[in-house]
């Protein structure tokens, strides 16, 4: 340990100044009163007044030391020379013996000037009241211990004297300290009292025994020092029982993970402990940088900053880890110029210092490992050299996102207003994007592996600069690169806006690139695969976007969706027709969703189409478009046909007990119509379930009403004589579009959803269906019109005189009770409305749509 002195006293504190300054001019006047009333009142002995001055002066001598912050409080026998001086010599004399007494004791001691007059002043105001006292209670002090009144007054009389040395000796300190005076002036309150009650009864010891005999007086001082010694032993055990279990608790505060956390109970617990003003403690960094903090008792925190010390005494400790290295300085400043420790304060800071410099060790350690933990679990989940999410921590994220439900709700509790059409539960879906750089390998043969990376990186700032807060942006390796993204919308909406995104991607990273001198323009293709959570994993989602990527590659497009039709996996293939032939032996595996559609004039419902999904044990749900397109290519869409029949026709049963006797559709390939056979089976299972064959509606696309195959037009024949309905699917697509109808006899024809979404924007889809519509009323036909997703477009298909709509808007994809319930309270809506009058709608029209044209 070393001790530093600063040359300048440091100021007292204004509070503390003020206090001074008022205590001194109080004690002042005190000394003056009492000047004026000894004069013409000389004493009855000068051996009184010098007999008083010295008891005065050797009861601060022999003290007993408190501390209390950094200065120092004794405990004297000032009670007790008060006691009896005031039997030996008047009031106003014992005020000038006494303020001459602690004059002598603190110059003997060599306190400060300012201690010395503050400690004057106080002793005078505190001796004046006491005298005071007794004026006030009419008892004279020669005789005073004779009665039990005038013992009482001295008690009080002793009683003031303390209560106002203590409050000017506690206002000091706190004011000094910054802490509050009352926990000051109650500290070792037991020890105050005890010693206090000791000083009374020897002072009354003292009386009683000089009016007895004189001459045992003798006896006294052997007793003082005994009760000396005692009251010594007693304040010492106190004060070692406390400073051990505070340097206990101040090294348990220790028991903290970080390091700020340790240096800050460091600097109050030793500010606390040693009473030192301020505590600095000073860590040395690895580079010299070290670091400073400061702080004192009343747990404020300085850190860093330029030193500026406004205590004159600092005791420094230096701190060593068990190894000898160093870790650091701590630094007990305090305002006195001597330091106030004694030996055992010393020991108990050696102890305080070990045991930091072991926390502090320890917690930097603990740091280093969080920090080196942290940087594992970030280099886990990162690509090191764009900082992006790597191929695990993508995957991850694919995997939770499909594992999230399938659809948003509408907010809880909503109801819709009279008139208002309730918003539908939108669909979620998941897409990924996968994005590879064109000719990169040249790049890397070219300029070396240093430039590609250099390009990989910018490329990545570029891509993440154009990445959206929901969205996860990862490097799979090498120059792929991937975006995972949640989209509201059923799979075709959020295809068309992956493609979107994709485009975006594409065209952050079109700018050239800087590389070194040169600048480097780099393409790219994207593949674009998405998925409904339940129909398949994150795996199976990669492999699609990676097929779809390639085909970009193989038909020099910048953007290509998955197609099914077109995934080269042949094993996986085979596997799938293995599997399905499972299911349809097994049965469970596939299910039937109904869609309905309703009468865009009275809402009725028209009827629903039949949607089969597969609940795939490998490879989750799986919709129509991720297994129909192959299956039709195998011999198994015949059963898979039969089977969606037989069950769209059990559904279509199971509506007659609520009184509905509704037809439900069912889609036919092309593949299905090469089949002589299927007429007859459709009649068998027609019979079967004691469907009229008029509530069967047979959807086949155009490309196949088109077909100039035999047998095709045979097969089509055969179904119009057994009586189902023939619907004209995905009407408007095709070529052939306006003359197909004229060619093939059909009962309904649908708009596809394609036209239909598109109609407030593209002139020439609002013209299609507005076209369409036209000419199937004036062929007597009923026109449905897929894909409607909101109100607008539900609105401006009722103006043009459309039958019916079906889509998200009207009812989305549902089981088979559900959709029975909803087509049951369809129709009894309407039919309550049936008996309303229904009000035209006006010749308004949405102006995108054009002039009404006749075909």
């Amino acid at each position: 340990m070393q001790v530093a002195r600063v040359a300048a006293v440091a100021a007292l504190p204004r509070k503390l100044r003020l206090l001074v300054a008022v205590v001194a001019v109080v004690g002042v006047g005190c000394l003056l009163v009492a000047v004026a009333g000894v004069v013409g009142n000389p004493p009855a002995s000068w051996w009184s007044i010098a007999g008083v001055v010295a008891l005065s002066a050797l009861s601060r001598i022999v003290r007993l030391r408190l501390r209390l912050g950094s200065s120092a409080a004794f405990l004297d026998w000032s009670e007790a020379t008060l006691i009896v001086a005031l039997g030996l010599i008047s009031g106003p004399w014992l005020v000038i013996a006494s303020a001459a007494g602690i004059a002598l004791s603190n110059a003997w001691i060599r306190v400060d000037r300012v201690k010395l007059v503050y400690n004057v002043a106080a002793a005078t105001i505190a001796t004046t009241l006491a005298w005071v006292v007794l004026v006030i209670m009419h008892v004279s002090p020669h005789r005073a211990s004779s009665t039990v009144y005038g013992a009482t007054a001295l008690v009080l009389a002793a009683l003031m004297f303390t209560a106002v040395s203590e409050l000017a000796t506690g206002t000091a300190v706190g004011l000094s300290k910054s802490v509050p005076v009352w926990s000051v002036c109650t500290d070792a309150l037991g020890m105050k009292f005890l010693i206090f009650t000791g000083n009374v009864s020897i002072a009354f010891a003292v009386v009683a025994v000089a009016q007895a005999e004189k001459r045992a007086l003798a006896v006294i001082p052997p007793v003082l020092w005994l009760l000396h010694q005692s009251y010594a032993g007693r304040v010492r055990a106190r004060a070692e029982r406390r400073a051990w279990q505070s340097l206990a608790a101040a090294t348990h505060s220790f028991n903290r993970l970080g390091v700020n956390a340790v240096v800050d109970a460091a600097v109050v617990g030793a500010a606390t402990l040693f009473a030192a003003d301020v505590v600095e403690l000073e860590l040395s960094g690895p580079d010299g940088d070290n670091a400073l903090t400061r702080g004192d008792a009343s747990g404020s925190i300085w850190r860093g900053g330029d030193l500026v010390r406004a205590e004159p005494t600092v005791l420094t400790t230096v701190l060593y880890s068990s190894g000898g290295s160093l870790v650091g300085e701590l630094r007990l400043c305090f305002r006195s110029p001597e330091v106030p420790l004694g030996e055992r304060e010393r020991l108990a800071l050696s102890t305080f210092a070990d045991s930091l410099s072991s926390a502090l060790v320890n917690a930097q350690s603990h740091e280093q490992l969080r920090s080196l933990a942290e940087r594992k679990a970030y280099e886990a989940e990162h690509d090191q050299l764009t900082g992006l999410s790597n191929r695990a921590h993508l995957l991850d994220s694919g995997a939770r996102m499909l594992e999230r439900p399938g659809w948003t709700a509408p907010p809880l509790g909503a109801v819709p207003a009279p008139g208002e059409v309730a918003e539908p539960e939108q669909p979620l879906a998941v897409a990924l994007l996968l994005l590879d750089f064109d000719h990169f390998k040249e790049v890397n043969d070219t300029l070396g592996h240093g430039a590609g990376d250099e390009l990989l990186r910018l490329a990545a700032e570029r891509l993440a600069s154009a990445r959206r807060p929901d969205e996860v942006l990862g490097r799979l390796g090498g120059d792929e690169f991937a975006l995972l993204l949640p989209v509201v919308g059923d799979v075709g909406s959020a295809t068309a806006f992956a493609k979107r995104r994709a485009a975006a991607l594409l065209t952050a990273v079109a700018e050239p690139i800087p590389l070194g001198q040169i600048w480097l323009t780099v393409e790219a293709s994207v593949g674009v695969a998405v998925t409904a959570p339940g129909e398949a994993d994150i795996a199976e989602l990669l492999r699609r976007a990676d097929i779809a990527m390639y085909q970009a590659k193989r038909t020099a497009q910048t953007v290509v969706s998955y197609d099914a039709g077109k995934d080269a996996g042949s094993i996986d293939r085979l596997a799938l027709a293995a599997e399905l032939q499972t299911a349809l032996e097994e049965g469970g595996q596939l299910i039937l969703n109904l869609q309905p559609s309703i009468d865009l004039v009275t809402g009725a419902p028209l009827g629903a189409e039949a949607l089969v999904r597969w609940q795939h044990p490998r490879r989750g749900l799986l919709r129509p478009g991720d297994f129909i397109p192959f299956v039709e290519q195998t011999d198994l869409i015949g059963p898979l046909t039969m089977h969606i029949l037989d069950m769209a026709l059990a559904a279509c049963v199971s509506w007659e007990d609520g009184g509905l006797e509704l037809p439900v559709a069912v889609n036919l390939s092309a593949r299905s119509l090469l089949d002589r056979q299927m007429p007859g089976q459709i009649a068998t299972l027609l019979a079967a379930h004691g469907v009229p064959p008029e509530r069967l509606v047979l959807e086949i696309t155009e490309t196949v009403m088109m077909s100039e195959l035999e047998i095709i037009e045979d097969i089509l024949t055969d179904l119009r004589e057994l009586g189902v309905q023939l619907s004209l699917d995905d009407f408007g697509t095709w070529y052939s579009s306006l003359t197909v109808l004229a060619k093939v006899k059909v009962d309904e024809v649908k708009i596809d959803q394609e036209f239909v979404s598109a109609m407030h924007s593209s002139p020439e889809a609002a013209a299609i269906v507005r076209t369409t519509i036209e000419l199937a009323r004036s062929l007597g036909l009923r026109v449905i019109a897929e894909g409607v997703e909101n109100a607008e477009q539900r609105a401006v298909l009722a103006q043009l005189g459309c039958t019916g709509a079906q889509g998200y808007h009207i009812y989305p994809p549902m089981d088979v009770d559900k959709a029975k319930a909803a087509m049951w309270m369809a129709a009894q809506s309407a039919a309550e409305q049936s008996t309303a009058t229904v009000i035209p709608m006006g010749p308004k029209r949405a102006p995108w749509l054009g002039r009404r044209q006749d075909v």
